[in-house]
């Protein structure tokens, strides 16, 4: 009877012992640990109950906070961290920058290249340059010259980052860009300098502009290496100078609508509009 009196006890002990330490427990990444019992593993966070209150609330940690949890059974559970979370900023891929490549530039007269880079998760900066005159031109008197453009691209729409959710890449999805523009080139014009005899010269008009602009687009990433961007945009021309080299035309008004970086609709109606669509390679 003894020996059965000792067995039950000793069962006893062994079950009050268990029961003591059986807990799972939740090691943090700043090297904390917590006493629980895991309840739940969702998307973004951890549920729990703390095993000193286990009829008490329910507490949530952050998933990203957690190293591991090693249960009460004594299994180990890693978690490893998802490279494509949003809020993992530094690790949402490797490649974040792209050159770009305005694709029918070279119908219109210029080439025009383009460059991106992620500033942080949900903002890119874009910046564009054109060389105007190369091209095939769609006139015999294309202009010579330069054009820049450049601002913060913000990422909007389902694309857009908010906590747990999985972000697909920095340089996808719908945007919204304010930018600046300036345009300075120079070109042929003709004018007539005596009516009465209907002779004419040519000169050179020398036309500078600036212009703000609002862009509203969409860019795809294929397979993290290429880019595809379809764009248009609508703003307001703060100015557009125009001189002509030759006295002769010094009375002469030469307005010139397109600023091949944009159009502009004149001083009456200083409205600037702008459209395009880019290739690009991710790198």
């Amino acid at each position: 009877m003894k020996k059965i009196k000792y067995v039950i006890a000793f069962i006893v002990c062994f079950t009050f012992i268990n029961e003591m330490f059986a807990q799972d427990i939740i090691y943090k990444k700043d090297k904390t640990e917590i006493q629980a019992k895991v309840l739940e593993i969702g998307v973004s966070e951890i549920k729990y109950k703390d095993y000193d209150n286990i009829d008490g609330p329910t507490i949530a940690v952050r998933k990203d906070e957690v190293i591991r949890i090693k249960y009460e059974n004594g299994k180990i559970q890693v978690l490893t961290p998802d490279i494509y979370r949003a809020n993992q900023e530094s690790a949402i891929l490797d490649k974040t920058q792209a050159a770009k490549f305005e694709l029918f530039s070279p119908l219109t007269g210029n080439l025009t290249f383009c460059y991106e880079r992620m500033l942080k998760v949900g903002t890119n900066l874009d910046f564009k340059i054109g060389i105007i005159g190369p091209g095939l031109g769609v006139a015999d008197n294309t202009g010579s010259g330069v054009f820049v453009k450049a601002g913060p691209k913000f990422l909007v729409g389902q694309d857009f980052v908010v906590p747990g959710m999985r972000y697909a890449h920095p340089l996808k999805g719908k945007y919204i860009k304010p930018e600046i523009i300036f345009s300075s080139f120079k070109m042929k014009n003709v004018y007539y300098w005596n009516s009465s005899t209907n002779t004419s010269g040519t000169t050179d008009v020398h036309s500078n502009s600036l212009a703000i602009n609002i862009v509203f687009g969409r860019q795809w990433v294929l397979g993290n290496i290429m880019t595809l961007d379809i764009y248009s945009g609508i703003g307001y021309g703060l100015f557009c100078d125009t001189k002509s080299d030759d006295s002769n035309a010094s009375g002469e008004t030469f307005f010139e609508g397109y600023q091949y970086s944009h159009l502009y609709m004149g001083e009456n109606f200083p409205l600037a509009l702008s459209a395009g669509f880019t290739v690009g390679i991710i790198f």
